[in-house]
């Protein structure tokens, strides 16, 4: 009794050895080799017989087991961080808001050439892409830029071309001490031979400095001159370079003139009557190619001549409709002008980000402003800008300046403004306004500009409070 019989104490459970994989590794293939030829030693045979008595298996099957198990272990899991996500609230907020980010940098882009601050990383990319169709640049980019191409008569390369151009030119001739005289005669001809390239000259008026300017009226002056030769056969660009130049002249004349009164403010100098000659005579060479390149008719080519005369005298576009005691022969010489140009519908409404001038020089781009987004965002609807023309009525810098009828008119405020899209999109039709038109439109020129552009549907006091603008 003293000593008791240890043997008939229950034995504890004994815990089974846990398995190191990633250590087992290194020792596995030996242990079953060296158990294939018997030179397990006692210690380790009896180690690895406890492990597989654990699992229920025999020595030999244990090892092999315990083979795949370490092969398997070794291949790569996948990781957490690839498994599908689920998107939240907050990670849609923020992809919308690159988008837009990433839209209104490709928009901001036309300013940026206008100022010369095109980066080195985009002018290569916008390089690339003008070349190759637009290889290079994302989707939405491809859309934001192809909106602002169109509605210029222009493809994506055209459009690129014309801002890698205008950042050129700016850079060249945007500093004080830059010499006229500088400019080569194939830096002339270059920029010359682009259509739209003096509107979009213009268009960054505040960036020129003297000589720039002047660089600019040699331009012109190319541009009538080539013009000129190309009617009598002669020249140095091709016919269909020419054309497009010309219709350029013809059919955005009013707003290269209001942009030019702009950019060659400086009247008391005497400047703006030699610009004033100077487009006038490159819109009459314009139109004298397009009599004798796309008119067979003498007879046709007379009317031509005299509804050209009728654009430059009244600062008009083709597309606008003569009064009733307009000159004889120019509605038909007009007619004849759409159908040569293959024009139709309203007057084409300039992009506002050509037709809107500073009145100050812009700031400088900051970090932020010339990182080019990296990542392709998918293409999102395009920001709607209202029509800078609709028939006598020119936008001249949103949010501030328009004209009508060739009067000008400083208008201020954004419910003012929101009146004056509204009126802008109903394209010359009757529309409802917010309450308190007439109020809102009661002093200075904003006075003026509601008597002399609008029309009230009703008569009395409210009428119905839906207006036009004024055909």
């Amino acid at each position: 009794m003293g000593g008791g019989d240890m043997s008939n104490k229950p034995k504890k459970d004994r815990k089974p050895i846990e398995l190191d994989l990633k250590k087992m590794g290194l020792e596995i293939n030996d242990a079953i080799q060296r158990e294939q030829e018997g030179k397990l030693t006692p210690a380790e045979r009896r180690k690895l017989a406890r492990m597989a008595k654990d699992r229920n298996q025999s020595l030999p099957d244990f090892l092999k087991s315990m083979r795949h198990l370490i092969e398997a272990s070794a291949k790569p899991k996948p990781l957490l961080a690839e498994m599908p996500k689920i998107p939240t609230a907050s990670d849609l907020k923020k992809k919308e808001q690159k988008k837009r980010a990433d839209e209104m940098y490709f928009r901001d882009l036309a300013d940026w050439a206008r100022r010369g601050e095109l980066n080195k990383k985009e002018i290569e990319k916008l390089s690339h892409a003008e070349a190759n169709g637009g290889e290079g640049i994302p989707t939405l980019g491809r859309k934001v830029l192809e909106g602002c191409a169109t509605p210029r008569g222009q493809t994506l390369s055209q459009y690129l071309r014309s801002l890698l151009a205008i950042n050129d030119f700016v850079m060249k001739t945007g500093k004080d001490d830059f010499d006229c005289e500088l400019m080569t005669a194939e830096d002339i001809d270059g920029f010359a031979s682009l259509p739209n390239f003096v509107p979009d000259a213009l268009g960054a008026g505040v960036s020129l400095c003297k000589g720039g300017k002047l660089a600019l009226l040699t331009i012109i002056a190319k541009q009538e001159n080539e013009m000129r030769e190309q009617a009598n056969s002669r020249g140095k660009w091709s016919r269909q370079t020419a054309l497009d130049v010309a219709k350029v002249w013809i059919t955005s004349f009013y707003t290269t003139v209001a942009h030019g009164e702009f950019v060659f403010s400086d009247k008391e100098k005497g400047t703006w009557p030699l610009v004033t000659s100077c487009l006038l005579h490159t819109h009459e060479a314009a139109g004298i190619l397009i009599q004798n390149a796309l008119i067979k008719s003498p007879e046709q080519r007379g009317l031509v001549a005299r509804a050209c005369a009728w654009l430059r005298e009244k600062r008009e576009n083709p597309l606008s409709n003569p009064p009733c005691d307009a000159a004889a022969g120019v509605y038909e010489g007009l007619e004849l002008i759409k159908d040569a140009l293959k024009l139709q519908g309203c007057p084409p409404a300039e992009p506002v980000e050509v037709a809107t001038l500073t009145a100050t020089p812009p700031e400088p781009r900051d970090d932020a402003e010339a990182q080019a987004p990296e990542s392709e965002p998918s293409a999102s609807p395009a920001a709607q800008q209202p029509s800078a023309i609709v028939g006598k009525l020119v936008i001249l810098e949103l949010n501030k300046c328009l004209k009508y009828d060739g009067e000008h008119f400083t208008i201020h405020g954004d419910e003012r403004w929101n009146d004056i899209r509204a009126l802008m999109d109903a394209n010359g039709e009757y529309v409802e306004l917010e309450d308190g038109f007439p109020q809102r439109f009661a002093q200075g020129d904003a006075k003026r500009f509601r008597m002399v552009a609008t029309e009230a549907e009703g008569v009395g006091r409210n009428g119905t409070k839906r207006y036009k603008i004024k055909p």
